[in-house]
């Protein structure tokens, strides 16, 4: 079972990078648009409900099965964390740093991005990354604590002090 389970998942990631590869986005149209503030962006539904539990969620509760609005207010880290997570749910390989380790992080918790709905998510990457490369060295996770300053009333929220 577990090894029919990774060929649908090495399938699926396949044909993501195949659409990505083979399909520009500028060829499809946008089926939604996600609001954060005052920013607006026109992603594709597959890539982000692949990806993030949250959107998948909102999408499903709505009456109107062609619902193509979403507000997304309350995530941390505005538009630039929505755009790094967006990214990253369109197979894009970002970078996690110590700089911005915090807002993904953060990110991940508020769009659901766990592991329950994709392997190698980016709730888990950010979770490796901070034990392997910040909390292992006094002054990356002084640094990475310092970035957190936009984010502190979601720290808590997110885990990022104690997992």
């Amino acid at each position: 079972m577990a090894d029919h389970i990774q060929v649908l998942d090495s399938f699926k990631t396949l044909y993501i990078q195949h659409c990505i590869l083979e399909m520009p986005i500028s060829d499809v149209s946008s089926d939604l648009t996600i609001e954060i503030g005052l920013a607006s962006f026109a992603p594709h539904k597959f890539p982000l409900v692949s990806r993030s539990e949250r959107t998948r969620k909102m999408l499903l509760e709505a009456k109107d099965t062609k619902v193509s609005r979403i507000n997304l207010n309350g995530l941390p880290g505005s538009s630039d964390a929505f755009e790094l997570s967006a990214k990253f749910c369109y197979g894009v390989n970002i970078e996690i740093t110590i700089s911005n380790v915090a807002l993904l992080r953060c990110a991940a918790r508020f769009m659901e991005m766990t592991e329950d709905i994709s392997k190698k998510n980016l709730e888990i990457r950010t979770k490796v990354f901070l034990e392997d490369v910040v909390f292992t060295n006094i002054s990356n996770s002084i640094f990475a604590l310092h970035r957190c300053e936009t984010l502190l009333r979601y720290l808590k929220k997110s885990i990022l002090l104690a997992d």
